[in-house]
């Protein structure tokens, strides 16, 4: 449905985001956008209740690490796991001698990452509070350990469900569930 209604309103962006224009329509390329055409607010509010509405109806995908965190929670648990527990600093070698997903498990079994006291990117937890009380289904995907990223879910209490994963996910594994 939304991609009916993205076909459906691609050339009319054009007529109120010059932008648009400029990247889209080929007699606009170059940046041959006429400023001072006339601007109308019309297909701009069809388009904002439109998107709103198609909006409503698609979950919101949030990445964990630098997305919703300023950081990642992988190094927060390293830095945590110096600080705790040092003498276990010589076994890091070991465990990702293992793999990835070892190493991350083994981190989370010993570190517990405060989840109230994590840099949030708190602009985009602003965005997911109003994008939460619209009210739109938000989902947490991550390629963290699952404990960390239930624990920060649990934390904020935004999202419906958690999807994460042992292995490192690609973007468009995280598109699909």
């Amino acid at each position: 449905m939304a991609l009916k209604v993205l076909q459906k309103h691609w050339n009319q962006s054009g007529k109120w985001d010059s932008l648009w224009a400029i990247l889209t329509w080929d007699d606009k390329k170059g940046n041959k956008s006429d400023r001072n055409a006339p601007q109308t607010s019309s297909v701009r509010d069809e388009m904002t209740v439109s998107t709103d509405s198609v909006a409503q109806n698609v979950p919101l995908v949030v990445d964990l690490d630098g997305t919703l965190l300023r950081t990642d929670s992988l190094w927060e648990s390293v830095l945590l796991l110096g600080r705790q527990r040092w003498y276990a600093r010589g076994l890091i070698p070991v465990w990702l001698l293992r793999g990835k997903a070892y190493f991350k498990w083994r981190l989370a079994d010993l570190v517990d990452l405060p989840a109230a006291n994590l840099p949030y990117n708190e602009p985009f937890l602003t965005f997911l509070k109003a994008e939460r009380a619209r009210p739109r289904r938000l989902i947490l995907a991550t390629g963290a350990n699952g404990k960390i990223a239930h624990a920060i879910a649990s934390h904020l209490g935004l999202f419906d469900h958690v999807f994460e994963r042992l292995k490192k996910l690609t973007a468009w594994q995280k598109m699909s569930p």
